[in-house]
């Protein structure tokens, strides 16, 4: 992204690429962004991507290994480093990124009392987090599981059976859930 920011127009095709080896060594041009997550391999044609908290939304139209082309359906002034929405979308990436265990460890030595864990989907995920603490003898250590998807709503049953506490997040869960 050229400076940083980029504008893309409505009805305008993008290329989201889409390999994270890639990430910092690509300059895209006007009508191309690039994620350091390879959405690739989970989203589908149809599926709706929300960026800048849905300021801008686009359509997949096609997908291929490191590459989705998607139909912009507004204007926006994209700036780098915005967060993407995939609504509906189930990811392939871990639940818990090797900074995610950092941070815990380091929380853990510092006494914390709870952990707001978020965009929880499943008690799997809850069930991570509490492997961990185990294994840093942190158990007394709360989770906050933080409700932001409709997977997490589907599963809210079974999350709240493994929690201490929930968190409906209004804002990432109004982008995740049509309405």
């Amino acid at each position: 992204m050229k400076d940083g920011k980029q504008e893309i127009k409505a009805g305008t095709t993008i290329t989201v690429y889409t390999n994270p080896d890639e990430f910092t060594t690509r300059e895209c041009s006007g009508t191309e962004l690039q994620m350091s997550y390879d959405m690739s391999q989970d989203v589908k044609v149809g599926d709706k991507v929300l960026v800048d908290d849905g300021k801008l939304i686009m359509e997949v139209k096609d997908v291929k290994p490191g590459l989705v082309m998607c139909e912009a359906f507004n204007s926006h002034l994209v700036k780098s480093n915005k967060r993407v929405n995939l609504p509906g979308v189930d990811f392939s990436l871990p639940f818990l990124a090797e900074k995610d265990y950092n941070d815990i460890t380091f929380g853990a030595k510092e006494g914390i009392d709870y952990i707001a864990a978020s965009f929880v989907n499943s008690a799997d995920n809850v069930k991570e987090i509490r492997t961990l603490l185990k294994k840093l003898n942190a158990e007394q250590i709360q989770i906050i599981s933080k409700i932001e998807s409709q997977l997490g709503i589907d599963n809210i049953d079974s999350i709240i059976d493994e929690s201490d506490g929930i968190m409906v997040a209004r804002g990432d869960l109004g982008l995740e859930i049509p309405y």
